[in-house]
């Protein structure tokens, strides 16, 4: 699809970055679930979940999730899916959370949940791209990773109710953007983070909040940060903030109807916004060169 624009937040979370004029058949997810009852404290309600793309067909307890980064972390029934909620990428998850996925937000790797009333605790260990935001994956889960830790809180309000959130971290190869800039700045050039790669760690975290202030009105808000030293994954930026709300269609008697509004608010590191600005200079001046 063409015009895909925006820095880090593109406006098609459906867009392909790695896409091929030539059909190519390639693996979305493929995964094995396994429950473990510690203890019946009390009992669940069971809901079934029919077929979807990022599911198959089965009967679950109500928190379950499936296997993938962002269908296990950083979940929200109103800010989430880029088919059917909002279209842009900062409103997918957190969008300073840098999680672990190749060029196509795939990865492999295992998550354990645990559920204590009205607690869960959620961790997840996943593999890296070789290269940032490459398609190959490094299957060294014990040398290159990223990690997730979540912990959610579902509480009620005037009969409504929703929940709270979760921190990563990550250790692979990837380029500083200080080391970039004082490498061209030593040797010339425009700076680049490919010529710097490393193994470092990063860290984030992220803090979520859903609230149902009526059967079709809802209320959400999200603010994620990351420390903004190394190249990224999905969205190129440090800190976001984003927030919005939903209403559904049962007014005007359309029930699957839904009408949102969010506001998405972002910022770069200042060794990011240092490393754009050489290479904006460097650009600009072999242009004018």
């Amino acid at each position: 699809m063409s015009d895909l624009h925006g820095l880090g937040g593109l406006s098609n979370a459906e867009n392909q970055k790695a896409a091929d004029p030539t059909a190519r058949l390639y693996s979305a997810r493929a995964f094995f679930r396994q429950t473990i009852r510690l203890a019946e404290t009390r009992r669940r309600s069971r809901q079934a979940r029919i077929s979807s793309a990022g599911s198959v067909f089965t009967s679950f307890g109500r928190d379950r999730r499936q296997m993938a980064v962002i269908d296990i972390f950083d979940s929200s029934a109103l800010a989430h899916d880029g088919r059917t909620q909002f279209f842009n990428w900062a409103l997918m998850a957190g969008g300073a959370s840098d999680y672990a996925a190749d060029a196509r937000g795939y990865t492999v790797g295992f998550a354990v949940e645990y559920y204590r009333d009205d607690w869960v605790f959620r961790f997840g260990h996943f593999a890296q791209p070789k290269e940032s935001n490459g398609l190959a994956l490094d299957y060294r889960l014990w040398a290159h990773f990223g990690e997730n830790l979540e912990v959610e809180h579902r509480h009620a309000f005037g009969a409504q109710g929703e929940r709270a959130r979760d921190a990563f971290s990550q250790l692979r190869e990837d380029g500083g953007f200080s080391d970039a800039v004082a490498e061209a700045a030593a040797n010339g050039g425009t700076p680049d983070v490919a010529k710097v790669r490393r193994d470092r760690a990063k860290l984030g975290f992220g803090i979520g909040l859903e609230q149902n202030l009526t059967r079709d009105l809802g209320l959400f808000g999200r603010y994620s940060w990351n420390d903004g030293r190394t190249e990224t994954t999905p969205l190129p930026k440090s800190t976001i903030v984003d927030r919005g709300l939903a209403m559904g269609g049962r007014l005007w008697f359309r029930p699957r109807d839904t009408v949102a509004v969010a506001f998405v608010q972002d910022s770069l590191s200042d060794s990011h916004r240092t490393y754009w600005r050489r290479v904006a200079w460097e650009t600009s001046w072999a242009t004018a060169g």
